[in-house]
């Protein structure tokens, strides 16, 4: 290797140092150091497009136009292929929006880039915005109507009034659309300007140039044009994983344990095949703040272009998933949970690959993550959360439940969060705001195993009330109906009337209730305010009328459902334990459905 280029791989080395530090740093601290470098304009344009992505909008727009003109044109294209975009449409508001913020940071240089690469975008851009008219030699320009712009009294050109104003196909898909979010007047001056301030800038730089792409902007084929610019877009993003969503979605296939050696091995980069000077992007990675078995086993590996090769690996999964789920991801905090979603779902392929192929120890599974490709763990460990959902799908198609017509609600808060979780498209853990929120993406096989078995205490509880053979001919009758005190009001009503088998939901006479509730203790005569006890022989009682009425035996019961049944009677002793009999009131009685 000559001196030249060890001193240029000794500047590419020291780039890539400053850029891990910088983005270590908070936003603000980030921006200062960029700016305060020997080489603010080298230091920026060695940034991966999506790390500089990420970077300016954690900096924030307004903050970042310095940032802007140091970019290189790369940089700036990769941020319009990104933000101008619905899916297979051109958002023409996000395509205005940073025009007139590129605008800001360097007229001349935008308008150039523009012309030389983007000619066809900007015809598309000019026909969909502008309304064009050319006048004659003998016609008055009042003729031609109010509101048009010239600079030389031959081609005249007005703003389209509310150009936005079409739905996007992203807004209607997802419901969001809303007639209020058409642009106030105000707003539609204000895009009016924008679009006039661009227009007399390509005007400025080259006005013959400026007449031929008006005339060119009047005699094209939108959709073409569209469709082309969206195959020239897809190729560009699918460098860095961004997949068109049909060829996306495919991340979100099954994929068993067992079948991954068929698939083959990942190809790793030989030495002469990687560029010392452009390194994989280094922002996902730095928001690994994550411990699991990933993470652990990438900690073991020592060879670096085996880390970076699983670096260039791991971003391009992250944007695939962006792609697949068409949400856009700006700043740290979108990112992050992208990445927890793709750790998780690698961290539970990775620990299913252990079980199913006897895999122990950091390094074995150290060497799994080198040999076969990331996207490939990731879809066993989606895998696994896919079938839970497909159980849930099969069960309540047949379900007692569903038959019924009951609500979801009637499983309880904590029960209905889980299905919730699982009944969606995409299904999600029931986290009830232990981590901060509701819903989040399974993260291991405990969380796996944890839903698998409250989902399977649900199934048995809708096969029980199915061998009831209880029937709800009205669940609208009873606001607080759920599983809890529908199998208590059954056991209440064959108690106070044993010579009938109910087969049609009734609720309890709450004078006979009174002497129920009496003979559920161990020590009636108790001071009232004690928290009273349930007696073991009701208790035993219970599990002998479920056994009757279900036809299984209590062995079966007990061992499937007896912390379950545990649980219900700790409820009542909490809720009712110190409650007199005398001091009862139905209509704050949750735990059973009274007439």
């Amino acid at each position: 290797m000559n001196q030249k280029n060890e001193i240029l791989l000794q500047k590419a080395k020291e780039l890539h140092e400053s850029r891990e530090r910088i983005l270590g740093l908070p936003p603000e601290k980030a921006l200062d150091a960029i700016l305060e470098a020997e080489h603010p304009g080298a230091v920026v344009q060695s940034f991966q497009e999506d790390d500089f992505y990420f970077l300016i909008n954690d900096i924030g727009l307004n903050d970042s136009v310095e940032l802007l003109s140091l970019a290189s044109a790369r940089q700036w294209e990769y941020i319009v292929d990104i933000e101008t975009w619905d899916r297979d449409r051109i958002n023409l508001k996000a395509v205005t929006q940073w025009i007139h913020t590129l605008l800001a940071v360097s007229p001349k240089r935008l308008v150039k880039w523009l012309i030389d690469e983007k000619k066809e975008l900007i015809e598309f851009y000019i026909f969909k915005n502008f309304e064009m008219k050319i006048r004659e030699h003998d016609q008055e320009p009042s003729e031609l109507g109010d509101g048009f712009f010239t600079d030389d009294d031959t081609f005249y050109i007005k703003a389209r009034l509310n150009p936005y104003g079409e739905i996007s196909d992203s807004a209607m898909d997802d419901q969001e659309y809303d007639p209020e979010s058409i642009p106030a007047e105000d707003e539609e001056t204000e895009q009016t300007q924008k679009l006039m301030e661009f227009i007399k800038q390509i005007s400025i730089y080259d006005h013959i140039l400026y007449q031929n792409i008006l005339l060119e902007s009047a005699s094209i084929l939108p959709s073409e044009v569209e469709e082309e610019e969206y195959r020239l877009r897809n190729v560009r993003l699918a460098e860095k994983g961004f997949l068109p969503f049909e060829e996306a979605i495919d991340i979100y296939s099954p994929l068993k344990a067992q079948d991954i050696k068929k698939l083959g091995q990942k190809i790793t980069a030989v030495a002469s095949d990687i560029n010392p000077f452009r390194s994989a992007p280094q922002y996902p990675l730095s928001n690994l703040k994550i411990k699991n078995i990933f993470t652990q086993a990438l900690e073991t590996i020592r060879d670096d272009k085996a880390i970076e090769q699983i670096q260039q690996e791991f971003a391009g999964l992250a944007n695939q998933i962006i792609s697949a789920d068409q949400k856009l991801v700006k700043g740290r905090a979108d990112l992050r949970r992208i990445v927890e979603k793709v750790c998780g779902y690698l961290n539970i392929g990775l620990e299913s690959l252990s079980k199913e192929l006897y895999i122990t120890g950091k390094k074995n599974i150290a060497a799994y993550i080198k040999k076969y490709p990331l996207a490939l763990i990731f879809r066993i460990g989606y895998s696994s959360a896919l079938e839970l959902k497909w159980r849930a799908d099969r069960w309540l198609e047949k379900s007692w439940f569903a038959g019924q017509k009951l609500p979801l609600q009637f499983w309880g808060e904590e029960w209905t969060g889980l299905l919730g979780g699982l009944l969606i498209k995409k299904p999600l853990f029931y986290d009830n705001y232990k981590s901060g929120l509701l819903y989040r993406e399974f993260l291991s096989t405990v969380d796996i195993e944890a839903t698998a078995e409250i989902f399977s205490m649900i199934t048995n509880f809708d096969d029980i009330f199915a061998k009831i053979d209880i029937k709800i001919k009205s669940a609208g009758a009873y606001e607080q109906l759920d599983y809890k005190n529908l199998i208590l009001t059954l056991w209440c009503k064959d108690q106070i009337d044993s010579t009938n088998a109910h087969t049609e939901l009734q609720p309890v006479d709450f004078d006979n209730f009174k002497s129920f509730f009496n003979n559920l203790w161990e020590d009636t005569q108790a001071d009232n305010h004690k928290q009273k006890k349930i007696k073991l022989t009701v208790k035993e009682s219970f599990l002998n009328w479920l056994s009757d009425r279900t036809g299984l035996e209590k062995y079966d019961l007990y061992t499937g459902f007896g912390r379950i049944l545990e649980g219900l009677f700790f409820e009542i002793e909490a809720e009712y334990g110190s409650v007199a009999t005398e001091d009862l009131d139905s209509r704050y009685m949750r735990m059973f459905l009274f007439k």
